[in-house]
């Protein structure tokens, strides 16, 4: 009966519905702000001038550009 409503006389379509896409948090993500978030406290909340400290820095920058470039994975990663 639902159904019916949505037929098109004319078109012959239906409208389906569609389906549902489960949102995931992919863990090169969340790694990624962890390490930016621990880069953020060292640098300016601790003031460690180090430049093993921007290691943090530059791993978060490739983890997201990973993240973006290569997309979300059909599985947690």
């Amino acid at each position: 009966m639902l159904a019916q409503k949505f037929d098109s006389p004319l078109l012959r379509t239906r409208i389906r519905p569609v389906p549902q896409r489960s949102i995931t948090l992919n863990l090169t993500l969340l790694g990624a702000a962890v390490l930016l978030l621990a880069w953020f406290v060292l640098v300016f909340a601790s003031h460690v001038p180090s430049g093993f400290v921007h290691l943090l820095y530059a791993a978060a920058m490739i983890l997201f550009a990973r993240r973006i470039l290569v997309g979300a994975p059909r599985f947690v990663s």
